[in-house]
């Protein structure tokens, strides 16, 4: 029975994790500008630089870069043997199927580590526990999104998912080991989810000393692995994850993650609910559940079971209580919670079950009773509902905020490849973007050096990123105008009037709006401006916001559409075949 479940479990979950890394969208410029950028610099010798890989500051980490560029690597390496499926998929440039490659490895990654969660779940808390922690997995649109972002989040949150199955399987030296992976080489904040799980193997016969060793170890392993690419690559001694430390706990004056905006403690609430549907409400619960549950002598009289739940189900609620006061919110920063909180809605389920029926024990194994037909028709509301809130979530997702990815995959295979005499004579091809800078995918967008992201200026006042210098010691070399204070440098911008001039523009059209905000003038002039593409895109400042957040039935006149579009200039290129 463990074993069909378990492969059960593994073939639904591949299925939903490799839909979400195909058809998720990008949902933050700190996944393209912080990973893929530097990533793909390391890959083809360009890409675009953000302050924190200043080698001033050092706050970011190459290592973590290094396993992913191996995958997106050898994704290029096998595109061209592959061509009946890249024919399929329409995915014709090598850049765009590494990107996917990429996406989906760590879809199945997290695939794994949710599996190994669910059979840990199976020994410590029983099948039907077992079962429902599958249901809350597959119907959590968080981890539909999260799985597959390039993040050192959602890395923390497959780590940690690992962590805590080993931990419960009492194998602690593989559970510190994942710790370790997820605070040094992922996010450095992911340790607060594992101090119970440090303060109940400390508390093991011999426990301190085999902690300490075990903590030591893996931690010299994985710095051992990080400290010389890192110091490498910035030309001195770097250690990342101290430097963030020390840049979000002790910051100067004027900077800190605060100044990229503040959010109160709702933010994070709305956010896990909209995120995890029915299991977020089983959280807040579950001590209900658990205090019920003890009354009605469920658990065995020895107390081991009620101290089990205490004690394995406690990470959610610790990393609740460290993030919820933090006033720098990112619903990025909630991934590696979002396994955890399926446990213990799982556990709080499965428990509920339990005490309902303690007292009809009889009549329910005898198939009798309203009882069993109450429980069971309980259970499938709950099922029914879960799937429907979270898939609807993910299909809204997908359906209205993918028109970036789309239109810049389109640009690349379709558009650019009509351009190719021009790149050919030396020319530089200049996309720009001027509000929308921050949709951009990544430059593995772009086919090769001869297209460049430009940045024009609009309404954003802050800091943008810069191109690395293309030397073979880019990553050590102090890029200009780069501040921890989010202040804009002019040199950021492209002044197309004088440089050439912008071939294409990306924009989201907002002309729908009663009272159109006041944003740049498009660079291109008018006789020359020929829109080639354009998707459907949700305008959510616009749309109302219950009918924004979930795919729901004659829900069309409550939201409102603009277009997102790329405007090509006829002036400066070949007429379109």
């Amino acid at each position: 029975m463990k074993v069909v479940m378990l492969f059960l479990s593994a073939c639904v979950l591949a299925f939903v994790r490799s839909f979400g890394a195909i058809f998720s969208p990008i949902a933050d410029c700190d996944e393209t500008f912080n990973y893929w950028e530097p990533m793909h610099f390391l890959l083809f010798g360009f890409g675009l630089q953000t302050w924190e890989y200043s080698p001033v500051y050092c706050l970011r980490s190459f290592a973590f870069l290094f396993p992913y560029a191996a995958v997106a690597k050898i994704g290029m390496v096998v595109h061209p043997h592959i061509s009946p499926l890249t024919d399929v998929t329409g995915i014709q440039s090598p850049k765009i199927f590494s990107f996917y490659a990429l996406r989906l490895v760590q879809s199945l990654m997290s695939c794994f580590a949710e599996t190994y969660l669910i059979e840990a779940t199976y020994d410590r808390f029983g099948a039907s526990a077992a079962w429902f922690l599958l249901l809350f997995l597959i119907s959590s649109a968080g981890l539909f999104r999260s799985a597959a972002e390039f993040l050192p989040s959602s890395f923390a949150m497959i780590c940690l998912c690992v962590a805590v199955s080993a931990w419960m399987k009492n194998k602690f030296f593989v559970a510190v080991f994942f710790v370790a992976l997820a605070t040094l080489l992922g996010w450095v904040f992911a340790a607060a989810l594992a101090v119970p799980m440090a303060i109940h193997m400390v508390l093991q016969r011999n426990g301190l000393a085999t902690f300490v060793r075990n903590a030591f170890t893996c931690g010299f392993l994985v710095l051992a692995y990080m400290v010389p690419i890192d110091s490498f690559l910035y030309g001195k001694l770097a250690i990342p994850p101290l430097n963030h430390i020390l840049y979000n706990v002790f910051p100067e004056e004027g900077t800190g993650s605060h100044i990229f905006g503040v959010e109160n403690w709702s933010f994070y609430v709305i956010n896990l609910f909209l995120n995890c549907n029915f299991a977020a409400a089983l959280v807040i619960g579950f001590p209900i559940v658990v205090f019920v549950a003890w009354l009605a002598s469920v658990y065995d009289a020895s107390g081991v079971q009620l101290w089990e739940r205490i004690i394995f189900l406690s990470p959610a609620y610790v990393a609740l209580a460290v993030f919820l006061p933090q006033p720098h919110k990112e619903e990025r920063f909630l991934a590696p919670c979002y396994p955890l909180i399926a446990l213990v809605a799982a556990v709080a389920m499965s428990d509920c079950l339990r005490t309902l029926s303690r007292p009809h024990e009889k009549q329910i194994v005898n198939g009798r009773g309203i009882i069993r037909v109450l429980i069971l028709f309980s259970t499938m509301v709950v099922v029914v509902l879960s799937c429907a809130a979270g898939f609807s979530r993910a299909l809204m997702q997908v359906t209205s905020f993918r028109a970036p990815l789309s239109v810049y995959q389109d640009l690349s295979q379709i558009e650019l490849n009509t351009v190719g005499n021009l790149t050919k004579q030396g020319h530089e091809i200049n996309i720009c973007v001027g509000k929308e800078w921050y949709r951009f995918p990544s430059s593995f967008f772009l086919p090769d050096r001869h297209f460049r992201l430009r940045f024009v200026r609009s309404s954003f006042t802050g800091l943008l990123p810069k191109p690395f210098a293309e030397h073979v010691n880019g990553t050590r070399l102090i890029p200009s105008g780069m501040n921890p204070y989010n202040r804009e440098d002019p040199r950021q911008f492209f002044e197309w009037q004088n440089e050439g001039g912008c071939h294409y523009f990306v924009d989201f059209d907002l002309s729908h709006r009663s009272e159109s905000p006041t944003y740049e003038d498009i660079p291109i002039p008018v006789e020359g401006r020929h829109v080639i593409l354009r998707k459907r895109f949700l305008d959510s400042d616009e749309s109302k916001p219950g009918y924004r957040a979930f795919a729901l039935p004659k829900s069309e006149s409550k939201l409102v559409y603009g277009e997102y579009r790329i405007i090509r200039n006829s002036a400066l290129l070949p007429p379109m075949r």
